[in-house]
Order: structure tokens, then C-alpha cells, then sequence
């Protein structure tokens, strides 16, 4: 999300909190989309950042990291900290410094290029419409040619490895500090991007590009913290339990020994994984649900899916598509196997456990309707743009429903 507005005013610091404000402060009458062929922050296109690298906001955020960490350590160096860095790239308008879109373009054929469906799943995502058209500043999808993708990933992949530098500067002034093995540190994303995979561009959408992203967890680098805290889970450990962001907050309560009330506890989603880094026996999800709510800007893009990892089932709210992929062998999503004769009998449970939890959630017709799926169409009295008390961008507008 956008940075604050305001400056940050504590007992203890002043902090310059807008990127915005530092940029106009640094830079006047500067455009800070000026690396964009046009003024929109949301296109698919990539191309070098065009002014000096240090009004990047990503090199922002990492200097007002190490700034801060500088002044924790100089007035509060015995006192306990949580920190949230949160680096806006990568992210359209995809403007790395120039020196690392050029690293990237250099070795442009080592990039992996953009894959589609081999079943045509996803090839309605590539024909021009109204919806997914190229020449739009901020359309979702589309297939504008091999090579334009390849330069909107290298950028993408530039932008990347700009974050990563500015993660090792962070990662030097923690040391410098000595305040790196007394930190417990997760590294993640939001979510991903298509990218031109599926011919689709940015975010929105269940595919793993977008869904599955990077979470990485270190606890300090101490016995004593591993003893207390009776972690035996080695260190470059892979968790195979199915994650996601709601956990991230139940973790680090737990890491620091926070406590919540009855109330607050029922309030909070996520589970810790703490107790799975101690090799715990415990009860986890089976699977975690995704889900995109339009909010009014395209209703072609209301779906629902599960996953616990290893197979994947999306229903589209919209037009009632089904689609099935196993994860173990396609993590592509390259072949959709609902509409394989041998399948359905997996399609009928994962559409059963939807149905489950849509109806545990409290869902209306719109959603699930006795042991069947809602889907939107030209008979469905609400329109996709009046979602009901399910989103919370809408309120109840079909009494009907």
C-alpha cells in the first residue's frame, strides 16, 4: 500500500514517513511516473528508472531502515523493537536503476518466458476485447509479444535484485548493530505477479505466480534462543504445511511471549508456526481459501478457490468456470483437469468442501445454494457490481439474495 502522508512524531523520533513528500523535497517539479510511457503507475510495460537510483523509492525505504536501526541502537539499544520494512517494489511500474534493468537484459535469455495453457484454460485471456486490451494503460491481461514480456520481466527481475541489495545493507547494519542475533525475521511478500504467464499482467488472479509467494522465517542465531525456545527444526528447513499471511501476526505474538485475551484470540485468524519450527505433532488446515472481490472494476474476475498445496480447485463466481490443477506435477497450472472424465470425482470434493465453507462462513445464494456453487450471469438478478454484505466494499444491495 501507499506510504503515510504525515510524518511520523513519536517521543523519540521525527521520521520523514512520505516517500512522497521526500521525493518532491529532493527532486522538485520532478514527476515521480516519469519512467512510465504514460501516467499510470499500474501498466505491464518495464523500463529503466530515470533518475539518480537514490530517489527510488526502494532505496528509501532501505536507507530509512538503516537510519532508523542507527538511532534504536544509539538511545534504546536494551529495549525490544518490531520493525515492518515494507518495500513497495517489486511492483508495476516495474523501474529498476538502470545498471540492473541492463544486468537483466543482458542475460534476457536466461529469463524464463511466458507460459499458456496447453488446454486453452486461459486463452480468453489472450484474445483482444474491451477487457483485455494492451493499449490500455492498466489492463489485467494480454499477450503483447514475446519480446515486450521478456523486457517487462527483466524489469521485473531488476527490481528484485534491487530489493535484495537493499535487504543486505539492512542485513550489514543489523550486524553492525548487534542487533541481528536478538531479531526474529520474516521475509515476505503480498503477492506475486502474472507477469504474461496465462496472458495475464499483474495481480488478481489464483494462479501460483500470483498466490504462492516467498516466506522466510530466521530466529536468531543463538542456542540459547533455540533452547528456550525448542526449536530443532534445521536451519534452510522447508515447512511442508500450507502458510499464509494470517499466521504472520499469531507468529510473532508468540515469539515475544504475547499473550491474548479470550476475546482478542477469537479476532485473529491466523495460527502461529511456531509450534511446526519445534517439530510439534499439531493440528493444522487442511487448506486455505483464496478469493477476488472486483470491488466494481472488472466482474469477469470474481473467483473463489482452495488449496492445500498439492491440488488446486477454482470456481468463477462470474460464469461458473471450473478449473483443477495438481500442483505436484503442473506447478504451471498448464493443464486444467476439471474437465477430465477421471477427475471428477476429485472436482465433486473440492466443489463439496467450497460448498462447506462457503456455508460455515454464513455466505447467501449468491455464493452457494443448497449443495451447489452461486454463479453470476444474465438471468442472476444481482449484478456482479452488487456483491452483498460478502464483500466489504458493498453494502447489502440485493434483498433478494
Amino acid at each position: 500500500g501507499d506510504l503515510a502522508e504525515d510524518p511520523v512524531l513519536t517521543d523519540e523520533f521525527e521520521v520523514m514517513d512520505s516517500y512522497a513528500e521526500y521525493f518532491n523535497y529532493s527532486c522538485p517539479h520532478c514527476d515521480p511516473l516519469m519512467t512510465a510511457p504514460v501516467d499510470e503507475e499500474n501498466g505491464w510495460w518495464g523500463s529503466p528508472y530515470v533518475y539518480n537510483e537514490s530517489l527510488h523509492p526502494t532505496a528509501w525505504t532501505g536507507m530509512l531502515t538503516c537510519d532508523w536501526l542507527d538511532q534504536w541502537q544509539t538511545e534504546n539499544a536494551a529495549q525490544p523493537f518490531f520493525l515492518k520494512v515494507s518495500f513497495i517494489r517489486p511492483h508495476s511500474p516495474y523501474d529498476p536503476p538502470e545498471r540492473w534493468f541492463n544486468y537483466m537484459v543482458d542475460r534476457i535469455d536466461d529469463i524464463p518466458r511466458h507460459q499458456v495453457g496447453v488446454d486453452n484454460w486461459d486463452q480468453r485471456f489472450g484474445i483482444p476485447s474491451s477487457i483485455c486490451n494492451m493499449s490500455n494503460d492498466d489492463t489485467y491481461c494480454g499477450d503483447p509479444g514475446q519480446d515486450l514480456v521478456l523486457l517487462s520481466r527483466a524489469a521485473y527481475y531488476g527490481s528484485i535484485a534491487f530489493v535484495d541489495e537493499w535487504f543486505g545493507h539492512i542485513w550489514d547494519k543489523l550486524e553492525e548493530t548487534s542487533l541481528l542475533d536478538r531479531t526474529f525475521m520474516v521475509f515476505v511478500a503480498d503477492h506475486g505477479d502474472s507477469l504474461g504467464d496465462h496472458n495475464l499482467w499483474r495481480k488478481g488472479y489464483f494462479t501460483e505466480q500470483v498466490a504462492s509467494i516467498p516466506m522466510y522465517m530466521r530466529w536468531p542465531n543463538s542456542t540459547r534462543y533455540e533452547s528456550t525456545n525448542k526449536i530443532v527444526l534445521a536451519r534452510n528447513s522447508t515447512i511442508d504445511a500450507v502458510v499464509e499471511l494470517r499466521d504472520i501476526l499469531p507468529t510473532l505474538a508468540d515469539v515475544a511471549k504475547i499473550s491474548f485475551t479470550t476475546e482478542q484470540a477469537v479476532e485473529i485468524d491466523g495460527t502461529s508456526t511456531l509450534n511446526l519450527m519445534k517439530g510439534e505433532d499439531v493440528e493444522w488446515r487442511e487448506f486455505i481459501d483464496l478469493e477476488m472481490a472486483a470491488c466494481g472494476f472488472n466482474a469477469s474476475i470474481n473467483w473463489n478457490a482452495l488449496t492445500d498445496g498439492k491440488t488446486k480447485f477454482v470456481h468463477s463466481l462470474y460464469d461458473g468456470q471450473v478449473l483443477l490443477f495438481n500442483l505436484t506435477e503442473d506447478p504451471y497450472e498448464l493443464r486444467n483437469l476439471a474437465g477430465l472424465s477421471e477427475h471428477a470425482d476429485l472436482v465433486s470434493l473440492w466443489e463439496a468442501k467450497m460448498v462447506a465453507n462457503f456455508k460455515a462462513e454464513g455466505r447467501n445464494r449468491m455464493f452457494v445454494e443448497g449443495e451447489r456453487l452461486g454463479v453470476i450471469n444474465s438471468t442472476t438478478k444481482c449484478s456482479a457490481t452488487k456483491l452483498t454484505e460478502n464483500y466489504p466494499c458493498y453494502p447489502s444491495l440485493c434483498s433478494d439474495y
